[in-house]
C-alpha cells in the first residue's frame, strides 16, 4: 500500500473516532472527513461541516495537510476566510481561486517555510455581517476560538502557539480584528485588499479604544485598481495609526501592489510574499 494512501486511511479513522468521542460532550462539531479529489487540488484536503452553536448556523470547512503529515508533529496553522475559494474555485465571482495548495506545497518543498496546516473556513449568506466588527464580527471570532479551533485541535496536530489568520476584502478586515482582539489565539494576521474603512464603518477608529496586541505580526497589502482604490483610504488610516502608536516596525509588512486589483489571482500572488514572513525560518 502506498504511504499516502495509508495516511489518508489513518487520518479518516482518527477523525471518525474523534467525532464519536467528542460528540458526547459537544453540540458544535466538525462533521465528517470527506477527502476531496479534483483537478484543482494539490495535496490532501478534507472537507468537514462545522455546526456552530454560537452563530446558530453551519458552513463547510476545508483542511489542507502537508505531505508526510505526522500526528506526532505539531504544525503551525493558517486559518483562511472565504475558505471555499482558497484551494479550488468555489463561489468566487471571478471563477478563480487563491491556489494556496500549490503555493504552500512549493514553499515547503523549497524550504522557504516550515510545513503548516491550512484551514479554509467557508462563508455563509451572513458573510458581510460575520466579517464586520460592527455587526457579528465578535460573535464570529468567539465561535472560531471557542468552537472551531478546539475541534480542529481534537482532529489535527496543531501548534496553538503559531496560528495565523488571513483573508481579503471583508476577510482582511476580520483577520485584523481577530489578530487585534483575539491575540491570545491569533499571533499573525494577513490583510489583503482590506476593508478597514468602507461605506459607513471605520474599524481604525475602534482601535483607539482597544488595547494594542502584545505579539502580533501584521501583513497588509492593497492594489491600485478597481475597488482597492476606494479601500486605500482605510489602509492609510491604519498605517498612520500604527505609526502614531509606536507599533513595532519589525512586526509589520506593508506594501502597495501596483497595477493589482481586487481579485483572487492577485491575492494568490501576494500571499507568496506573506507566507515566508509568517512561517519562514526566522520564526
Amino acid at each position: 500500500m502506498k504511504k499516502n494512501s495509508f495516511n489518508h486511511i489513518f487520518i479518516l479513522l482518527l477523525v471518525i473516532l474523534t467525532t464519536v468521542l467528542i460528540s458526547c460532550d459537544n453540540e458544535y462539531l466538525l462533521h465528517g472527513a470527506h477527502l476531496l479529489e479534483n483537478n484543482h487540488i494539490t495535496g490532501t484536503v478534507y472537507k468537514h461541516v462545522y455546526v456552530s452553536k454560537i452563530l446558530k448556523n453551519k458552513r463547510d470547512v476545508f483542511v489542507w495537510l502537508p505531505i508526510d503529515y505526522n500526528v506526532e508533529t505539531k504544525y503551525p496553522l493558517l486559518m483562511l476566510h472565504d475558505g471555499q475559494n482558497v484551494f479550488f474555485p468555489g463561489a468566487s465571482r471571478s471563477g478563480n481561486e487563491w491556489h494556496l495548495d500549490e503555493t504552500v506545497t512549493s514553499l515547503i518543498n523549497s524550504k522557504a517555510i516550515e510545513p503548516i496546516i491550512m484551514v479554509g473556513v467557508g462563508n455563509t449568506s451572513r458573510r458581510s455581517s460575520e466579517y464586520s466588527p460592527q455587526f457579528d464580527g465578535e460573535l464570529y471570532g468567539r465561535a472560531l476560538v471557542d468552537e472551531l479551533l478546539p475541534s480542529l485541535e481534537e482532529f489535527y496536530s496543531i501548534n496553538s502557539h503559531k496560528v495565523a489568520t488571513m483573508g481579503a476584502s471583508y476577510g482582511g478586515l476580520i483577520s485584523l480584528s481577530l489578530g487585534w482582539e483575539f491575540n491570545n489565539y491569533f499571533n499573525m494576521a494577513g490583510c489583503l485588499s482590506p476593508a478597514f474603512s468602507y461605506k459607513n464603518f471605520n474599524y481604525v477608529d475602534s482601535l483607539y479604544y482597544l488595547k494594542n496586541p502584545e505579539n502580533l505580526k501584521i501583513a497588509v497589502v492593497n492594489g491600485t485598481k478597481d475597488l482597492d482604490i476606494e479601500l486605500q483610504h482605510g489602509v492609510d488610516l491604519f498605517i498612520n495609526y500604527l505609526k502614531e502608536n509606536n507599533f513595532p516596525g519589525n512586526n509589520l509588512m506593508y506594501w502597495i501592489a501596483k497595477e493589482k486589483s481586487h481579485t483572487e489571482l492577485d491575492w494568490a500572488d501576494q500571499a507568496k510574499s506573506i507566507l515566508p514572513w509568517f512561517f519562514g525560518s526566522q520564526l
